[in-house]
């Protein structure tokens, strides 16, 4: 997304780009092809943010953060945490 709705920390905010991530998803669950569509919702990295579990020991290249990710779609579980 452009950068006032890129969540990155210092010049953008969260609340506006989920609501921007809540309007292009209430688009696609509106057209035509929803019940064959899936959504992977990911982020390029954790935005300094942060997370609440520290990474654990890599090597030079990593692991680095964790990066979460949303499955959206008419056949996904609801409610369901992957947590590997």
């Amino acid at each position: 997304p452009q950068g006032n709705l890129n969540m990155h920390a210092g010049y953008a905010d969260i609340e506006s780009g989920d609501r921007h991530i809540a309007t292009v998803i209430d688009h696609i669950r509106r057209g035509p092809q929803w019940e064959n569509t899936v959504i992977v919702m990911t982020h390029d990295e954790n935005g300094g943010w942060w997370d609440h579990v520290a990474p654990p020991v890599g090597d030079r290249w990593g692991p680095g953060s964790r990066i979460p990710a949303l499955v959206i779609a008419p056949f996904a579980k609801q409610g369901y945490v992957d947590h590997t």
